[in-house]
């Protein structure tokens, strides 16, 4: 018998396809409880192993479609020892949004790192299952053994790291984290409904100092797979020696201004809570107060978000020539070039 437990999110928007995709594509016994999201997935995650002691559970978010297959994928692989994730894709594409994650450290900073992330999942070679640090959070399949031994998920993961955190503890006490290769499909979108902007928020420069935090009390340096350099392609620092607009305040942004000055260059985010906060010795600006009509082009430093982020400026200034950082990853290198978008 399968116990599923539901993680309804703030302002569920799918949890009802959520269920419906459970009871087509389950063949086997199952139970089902419904848990509303509280102040943190940390938060809701541990009232959930505490309502329901010394059980094996699965716990996913309402944002996950699962699919035909996926409890024989489970069974195939279950293991008293090991916590279990699938693989996970855009809904209604081929596009992988990850086959598990590991960690990596680029120039000292620690980060996750989505295995496959972006491939088509025609692109890629099949596997039943494989080892990682960790998974989606929001789908885990936890035995009741590696509960008892690890009862509460770490709240310092403030809506974002819990689960990495936890499977990092599983890790040390000697227990697995694995990923199967059956795909479900993932929104991405629980942890980011929630009222508090703070816990919600994509920013990066919010999430920048959770990390720091996580990788000193949590030792996360113990588990990085690679440290990797970082450099700019010409192409790319030719680019810049013309004023334009930055649109983006993370990562990318942050180590282009590390390397030149971005004085001549108007830096703004599409995220409200961003407008205001410095990146780069700089103000940024909220997408809708930029003066548009005072610039001939603008570079998206968001990757992977080139695609829906220029329609989205193309509304706000139609007349403007996009380009994007891509970033093209190579042995211990990633080397950030120029996109022409339109």
């Amino acid at each position: 018998m399968l116990r599923i437990c539901i993680i309804e999110s703030h302002y569920s928007e799918h949890l009802e396809k959520c269920v419906e995709s459970i009871g087509k594509n389950t063949s086997s016994n199952y139970t089902l409880k419904i848990f509303k999201e509280e102040e943190t997935r940390e938060h809701t995650l541990n009232t959930i192993l505490g309502d329901l002691p010394n059980q094996d559970l699965i716990i996913a978010a309402d944002d996950i479609v699962f699919t035909k297959g996926w409890d024989k994928a489970l069974k195939k692989h279950w293991n008293s020892n090991r916590i279990l994730g699938f693989s996970m894709l855009y809904p209604k594409t081929n596009l992988i949004q990850n086959r598990g994650y590991r960690l990596i450290s680029i120039e000292d900073d620690v980060a996750s790192d989505a295995l496959d992330k972006g491939l088509s999942k025609d692109d890629v070679d099949y596997f039943d299952y494989r080892d990682c640090l960790t998974i989606t959070g929001c789908f885990q399949a936890i035995p009741s053994k590696i509960i008892k031994a690890i009862p509460e998920f770490p709240l310092e993961g403030r809506n974002r790291l819990g689960e990495l955190l936890y499977h990092s503890l599983a890790i040390r006490k000697g227990f697995e984290v694995g990923v199967l290769g059956h795909f479900l499909e993932h929104y991405a979108i629980s942890t980011k409904n929630n009222p508090n902007s703070d816990l919600a928020s994509e920013s990066y420069l919010k999430e920048k100092n959770i990390w720091k935090e996580a990788t000193t009390q949590f030792n996360l340096n113990d588990f990085v797979e690679e440290r990797i350099n970082r450099e700019i392609d010409q192409k790319l620092i030719d680019w810049l020696k013309k004023s334009c607009v930055i649109y983006g305040a993370g990562t990318i942004t942050e180590f282009i201004g590390s390397k030149f000055n971005l004085e001549s260059h108007t830096i703004c985010s599409g995220l409200k809570e961003e407008d205001g906060l410095i990146i780069c010795n700089q103000e940024i600006i909220y997408k809708e107060d930029v003066n548009w009509l005072n610039f001939e082009r603008v570079l998206i430093t968001v990757e992977g978000r080139e695609k829906v982020i220029s329609k989205d400026i193309l509304k706000l200034a139609p007349h403007i020539k996009i380009s994007a950082v891509v970033v093209s990853k190579y042995e211990s290198l990633n080397k950030y070039e120029l996109l022409n978008v339109n």
